[in-house]
């Protein structure tokens, strides 16, 4: 079979296949803490009350719920409706003599290695505090991490007890995480190394090591207790397979293109995703506007769709797992009448169909 012959086959049985993009699920059971053993009585009674979490150490994280009198929505610490539902989380992330309290839970999977995922959550720092933070420790790990102290985990407790089968991030929010009347979301991205099947949220810092920020509030104490609530994990890169897929950063100025911003992330993002399996080849389908003639215009989607796949190329894909194809002004999603529609169709697609090269072969094509 000759190389046009083989490449013009492969667009095509990629090209076979048109679905509908697939939603992220989330990893985290029970991200609002709506489901619970019983309806909390008083401190500490997080890890008995609420299934699929707990606490890593000996430290006393609540719970809080509407259905509770006591330890509701106006309790010893503040005063906080749910950002979701009907329950929140609460934890110190400073106290004196380092104490500290952190959430744990099961993820419903494995996270998968190469794959880019999001970690997110809100948080508002209740009334009776006098410190806010900057940072928040999000802590991935392989086993269940359990642990008799009641300070801080430092690093060093975390190679003792988990043998280095572990990675975690931070993340902040400087300007927001004072917040006391609302919720701020707290998020970031990483890429798993593939072992990830436990999260511990909390700080990971010594007091002495510790940004914080004064409230000012009157009567505070001299500690950071935050409310948690609505945790997710997903996955970023989701690609489901023999779907139609369009780079949503990937629009192109007219006549121009290069890649650039935030195209690049999303093509790091689909690199991740491609190397985890060499069985993942991709079709790379460029489009334009009708701005100028149609020779002209098919020339243009062909490096457009050329500058995706040599940008992979140069990330380490295989160009015998890519193709691609320009189709000029042939294929508009939307009308060409207004700038906004003719940017809408500046646009470059792409399908990843799972199969082997002796596929091809065996196709008959």
């Amino acid at each position: 079979m000759s190389l046009d012959n083989y490449r013009n086959t492969l667009l095509a049985l990629m090209m076979m296949a048109i679905g509908v993009q697939g939603i992220s699920q989330n990893l985290i059971q029970n991200p609002s803490f709506e489901v619970y053993n019983d309806c909390p009585k008083e401190h500490g009674t997080f890890a008995e009350d609420i299934p699929h979490w707990g606490s890593p150490t000996e430290g006393s994280t609540d719970y809080f719920n509407v259905c509770s009198t006591s330890m509701g929505v106006s309790n010893f610490i503040g005063d906080q409706e749910p950002q979701d539902g009907d329950a929140y989380a609460g934890f110190y992330m400073y106290a004196p003599n380092d104490y500290r309290e952190y959430v744990q839970t099961k993820l419903a999977e494995p996270l998968k290695p190469g794959i880019s995922y999001e970690v997110s959550f809100y948080v508002s720092l209740s009334d009776k505090s006098y410190y806010g933070v900057k940072k928040f420790g999000v802590l991935f790990a392989k086993d269940e991490l359990k642990s008799s102290v009641r300070q801080v985990l430092t690093k060093g407790e975390l190679v003792t007890k988990l043998y280095n089968g572990f990675h975690f991030i931070e993340l902040f929010n400087i300007k927001k995480t004072i917040e006391q009347e609302k919720w701020v979301k707290i998020s970031g991205e990483f890429v798993a190394k593939g072992y990830e099947r436990y999260m511990v949220i909390g700080n990971y810092h010594k007091n002495d090591r510790t940004d914080l920020m004064e409230t000012q509030a009157q009567g505070a104490k001299k500690a950071s207790y935050y409310y948690i609530d609505n945790v997710h994990v997903e996955a970023l890169t989701d690609f489901s397979l023999g779907v139609t897929h369009v780079f949503d950063n990937l629009n192109f100025e007219t006549d121009k293109f290069e890649i650039k911003g935030p195209a690049i992330k999303e093509l790091k993002r689909l690199h991740s995703y491609l190397k985890q399996d060499s069985r993942y080849h991709i079709a790379i389908m460029g489009h334009t506007d009708n701005v100028g003639g149609s020779d002209y215009n098919h020339e243009l989607s062909q490096k457009r769709a050329k500058a995706v796949s040599d940008y992979l190329i140069k990330l380490g894909i295989d160009k015998g797992r890519i193709q691609w194809e320009g189709y000029g002004n042939d294929k508009p999603v939307d009308t060409n009448n207004t700038e906004i529609g003719r940017k809408t169709n500046r646009r470059v697609e792409f399908v990843i169909t799972e199969f082997d090269d002796a596929d091809v072969e065996e196709g008959g094509f």
